[in-house]
């Protein structure tokens, strides 16, 4: 068992608390349509960003390519965006059979239902561990041994299995020279091969997180703003998708902001703790200072502060992120009255 813990499952949550508070929807998300039509054509548009798995230029470019349009498509993704597949061109083979520019054939007739989901071609260990049972009489136990083996690239071990596999194909009356050429896919598949289970698991979570993004892209896109707050280069990839659907962000506010983003109507308030030489503790302080009551003006908020350590520096830095704005006075107004407003406060 490999139990991950991933920030994607604290964000998905996080989203559909928002959208309980803000609209009053119990969204059940671990049973929605894993068939939803728009769901995947935001997919296939290349909509990727933010999404789990699916969000590298990389990625995009192949979910482009494939448009995956049921939910099988998805876990071959994540199994395929690898550098063995990638380089042996059996991704190209993939997206060809799935949209009839390549006939779909199978080894044999009666391993259609192992390979069906794939189009005819090996993507999962899996699938080669039921091939080794169905065809060459192997128990479970021996096929993962060789699926240990083929994760492990330990391709001595492959072919230790080789006699065994065609022996018991033979013997449930496949045909040797078919055997022999099953089996040889096998070996070649150890280059490549990646297990299901982790496969399909990353693509849930990332058809979640689309599905979120395609219908709830408010909530969707506060939350990963949110657990983005530490990585620049997220929080303006992030920004530019608020834009992108028409999501006003609005700039911080002495009396409005938090250290995380908070969604007023249909807009994003920036928090505190994005402005640059403010920090988390600074941030948390003018909050926790203002629980009782609004800040009045500029003063007021110097007075409060002041003894939490907030000096020239720090109110500098306030005026120019423009958090004091609602007052009606211009940063240059402000700024010039730093220190009658450090006189006033002491």
């Amino acid at each position: 068992m490999d139990f991950l813990g991933l920030r994607n499952l604290t964000m998905i949550s996080k989203t559909v608390k928002l959208i309980k508070k803000c609209q009053d929807i119990d969204l059940d998300i671990n049973h929605i349509p894993l068939d939803d039509k728009p769901t995947y054509q935001m997919l296939i548009r290349g909509e990727t960003v933010g999404v789990f798995q699916l969000e590298s230029q990389g990625m995009t470019n192949l979910v482009k390519k494939l448009q995956p349009d049921v939910f099988e498509d998805l876990g071959a993704l994540v199994a395929l965006f690898r550098p063995g597949p990638l380089g042996s061109g059996m991704v190209d083979v993939f997206v060809d059979r799935k949209h009839g520019r390549q006939e779909i054939t199978y080894p044999h007739p009666r391993l259609e239902k192992v390979l069906k989901d794939t189009y005819g071609t090996m993507v999962y260990q899996e699938q080669i561990m039921q091939i080794l049972s169905l065809m060459g009489g192997f128990t479970y136990a021996e096929a993962d041994t060789i699926r240990r083996a083929m994760s492990k690239k330990k391709k001595d071990k492959i072919e230790m299995f080789r006699e065994k596999f065609i022996m018991g194909a033979t013997t449930k009356g496949y045909d040797k020279a078919l055997a022999s050429e099953v089996y040889e896919l096998i070996s070649k598949f150890a280059n490549y091969g990646f297990n299901k289970s982790h496969s399909v698991a990353y693509a849930y979570m990332g058809y979640l997180m689309a599905y979120l993004k395609c219908y709830y892209p408010l909530y969707f896109i506060t939350s990963i703003l949110n657990m983005s707050l530490d990585s620049t280069t997220k929080t303006q990839e992030y920004l530019a998708l608020a834009k992108r659907y028409k999501i006003k962000v609005l700039p911080p506010d002495i009396n409005k902001s938090t250290s995380s983003y908070q969604i007023e109507g249909k807009s994003l308030r920036t928090p505190f703790n994005i402005i640059r030489n403010l920090g988390i503790v600074a941030s948390e302080t003018i909050v926790s200072n203002r629980l009782d009551k609004p800040y009045q003006d500029f003063y007021d908020f110097t007075k409060r502060n002041i003894k939490n350590g907030f000096n020239k520096k720090t109110l500098e830095v306030l005026i120019k992120a423009g958090v004091f704005d609602a007052f009606g006075l211009n940063h240059k107004t402000l700024l010039n009255n730093i220190d009658n407003a450090l006189s006033y406060a002491t």
